[in-house]
């Protein structure tokens, strides 16, 4: 880098541990022209696309990977300040504003209070077996809530089982973690879409579809199978229960995960499209600009300067 003695050094150093004599080592060195700090940047986003083509790996994985590193590091600093404040409550009024936000559709929001409760659940004993017993607490809190609200999110009851087996499945705090964050997920995409109160049991099984295949190529066929009605009906039925229409529906989530990759995850926007079911840019920016009235490139910067 230009102006950086230590990383002249340290290639030095590098190609000699790798075998090269040190004066040949310096002598090429000396030859690279110097990296200005903005071309840093470019050079790492060029190494991470060449990852991606010659890895084999999907855009999501790295995603996914990136997620843990921020959760990780929003429980290490939660934990970090209330060692500080010598605070080792755990936070039972975050229960009801985690709710709120999921209501809301706050992703960001409800990601940050679920990372600070899991947080305070460490602090409160580290034991594997106790902090396992207060993540299946939390769920439950959270999907009785729903069920209460509305009978027909019901079909949560189920998923919260298949949730509870993988809790008490994880090995450590890190698993317990990942687990947790793909069950909030995955209760979120349902509060979202099945709002307060579906007027049929029919809807409800169509929202539970798109919850689950939103970054498919969903069709009017596809969910109308799945609540076992005829096209014209389901569609009728959505209308009047969400405002929405299908394909709405269907965007109002994709759109969601957008910005949750906007925020926290550097794929371009051509990566952003396609993982979230698009398949297209330019028909991903003009739906983004249409639901957000901002586009994609935007909307990315203004989160990373508030």
């Amino acid at each position: 880098m230009e102006e950086d003695s230590h990383s002249i050094s340290t290639a030095v150093n590098y190609f000699v541990a790798e075998g090269a004599i040190r004066k040949a080592a310096e002598a090429f060195v000396e030859k690279v022209p110097p990296f200005e700090q903005d071309g840093v940047r470019d050079a790492a986003d060029r190494l991470y696309d060449l990852f991606y083509q010659y890895s084999g790996w999907k855009p999501l994985k790295l995603k996914r990977n990136k997620d843990q590193m921020i959760q990780q590091r929003q429980i290490a600093e939660e934990i970090h300040q209330r060692k500080v404040d010598q605070n080792r409550a755990y936070p039972y009024d975050d229960e009801r504003i985690l709710l709120s936000l999921i209501r809301v559709g706050d992703r960001s929001g409800a990601r940050k209070i679920f990372n600070k409760m899991l947080a305070a659940m460490f602090l409160y004993s580290p034991k594997q077996v106790v902090v396992r017993a207060r993540a299946i607490e939390m769920m439950g809190y959270l999907v009785r809530a729903a069920v209460e609200d509305s009978p027909l999110m019901e079909p949560l009851l189920e998923r919260h089982m298949k949730w509870i087996e993988q809790i008490v499945d994880t090995q450590d705090f890190d698993d317990l973690c990942n687990v947790l964050m793909e069950a909030l997920d995955d209760f979120m995409n349902s509060i979202f879409l099945q709002g307060v109160n579906p007027v049929s049991p029919a809807v409800s099984k169509a929202l539970d579809y798109i919850a689950e295949n939103y970054t498919e190529a969903v069709t009017l066929e596809n969910v109308a199978q799945a609540a076992g009605l005829s096209t014209f009906r389901i569609a009728h039925l959505l209308k009047e229960a969400t405002g929405k229409t299908a394909l709405q529906n269907i965007h109002y989530l994709r759109i969601q995960e957008a910005r949750r990759l906007l925020e926290s995850s550097d794929m371009s926007c051509t990566d952003v499209a396609y993982e979230t079911g698009f398949g297209d840019q330019s028909y991903f920016i003009k739906q983004f600009r249409k639901w957000m009235g901002i586009t994609p490139a935007k909307y990315r910067k203004s989160c990373r300067i508030s």
